[in-house]
């Protein structure tokens, strides 16, 4: 569906600054990447790489061709054609949140670990909702009840992937985790080049905020970016924690954490797709816990729409989040709030619907409403 943005928050000239702030970060503070195949990728390209602490400084020349090279448009297949999603960075798509690690029982009410039946059936709701197009997969649970620590990943993919004929999210966390997710889609595909030619996965990188890459999700993106598959850079900066207290400090920041990270994809491989990510929003210092039913969360969606707009690449944000442990009072204007402000100020992949409790729970009411 088209993405109107009718909010806008940023003037042109803000924006600007933010891009340039962004871009000064980058140069003069660096980011530590913690991935050596990736501090290569960037000293080849011309930054400066101290390997001893793991930092790397990146002329803004670099990023900034970078960021040309990611295309506005691409294309994520699905195993039932009327379900392909045709990106764009003026077009509105949403995924569901599937993996979780708690579970708000349907039938007792109660909150409890999600096993591999409570991915089918999400994954099944999803599947039949006409207005979620991109899964988000068992395959990211960082565990899954039941089921080794090691294989979850897969467990949770396949699980997926046998439940729904629409697309399905791989997992990033580690080179051995992607080269499985990409190798069960490269058989859904008919081939690795047939994967290459018609991607049918994407997958979620998420910076460490502030300014840092670690190791695992690098590993992740290289090996993502290296097939040309749809790659999702998120930093999920918290106001007054892990970013500046003011909200144009912390997308100033945000914004450095995540074009380093398409800097580093379109250094592997010139033109492959991404999105600009946030899950920013503040901290709530009373209690020392991230508050993504906060009013702040839909402003930064609204203001990253516009930054990711500038570049001309498609963004992806949080929606209908809440803080509520239950779907009460709290969970309905919550999810309102949040849900609109990131539709009405330009995401085109809007995510999170289904997650309450800050995103620590997911339940199947709020996944149909």
């Amino acid at each position: 569906m088209p993405a109107n943005a009718p909010l806008k928050i940023l003037t042109e000239e803000q924006i600007h600054a933010i891009h340039q702030t962004a871009l000064g970060l980058l140069h003069n503070t660096g980011v530590v990447v913690k991935e050596p195949r990736a501090r290569r990728y960037f000293r080849e390209a011309g930054a400066s790489v101290d390997e001893e602490s793991q930092r790397v400084r990146i002329p803004p020349d670099i990023v900034e061709a970078a960021l040309k090279l990611a295309p506005s448009r691409f294309t994520v297949h699905a195993r039932e054609a009327k379900h392909t999603v045709e990106v764009d960075y003026q077009r509105l798509h949403i995924e569901p949140m599937i993996g979780r690690l708690n579970i708000l029982d349907h039938e007792t009410g109660q909150r409890r670990r999600t096993n591999l039946q409570d991915v089918a059936n999400l994954v099944r709701v999803a599947d039949a909702m006409e207005y979620y197009h991109l899964i988000h997969s068992g395959a990211i649970m960082p565990s899954i009840e039941g089921v080794p620590l090691h294989a979850s990943h897969a467990h949770g993919y396949l699980t997926s992937v046998r439940n729904t004929g629409k697309v399905v999210k791989g997992s990033p966390r580690g080179r051995a985790t992607a080269e499985d997710c990409i190798r069960m889609a490269a058989a859904l595909a008919g081939g690795v080049e047939a994967l290459r030619e018609r991607p049918n996965v994407f997958t979620t990188v998420n910076p460490i905020t502030p300014l840092q890459h670690d190791q695992g999700q690098t590993e992740g993106l290289i090996e993502y970016a290296s097939y040309g598959l749809p790659i999702d850079v998120t930093s999920e900066p918290q106001a007054g924690a892990t970013a500046p207290v003011t909200l144009a400090g912390l997308l100033a920041q945000q914004t450095a954490d995540i074009i380093s990270g398409i800097t580093l994809a379109q250094l592997v491989n010139p033109g492959t797709p991404v999105w600009y990510g946030t899950c920013g929003t503040i901290m709530d210092l009373k209690v020392g816990r991230i508050a993504l039913g906060a009013v702040e969360a839909g402003l930064i969606n609204t203001a990253s729409a516009q930054i990711a707009a500038f570049y001309r690449i498609p963004s992806r944000g949080t929606g209908a989040t809440t803080d509520s442990k239950q779907l009460d009072m709290q969970a309905g204007y919550e999810q309102a709030i949040t849900l609109f402000m990131a539709a009405l100020g330009g995401i085109t992949c809007l995510f999170y619907p289904g997650a309450i409790e800050a995103a620590l729970t997911i339940s199947l009411e709020s996944l149909v409403i």
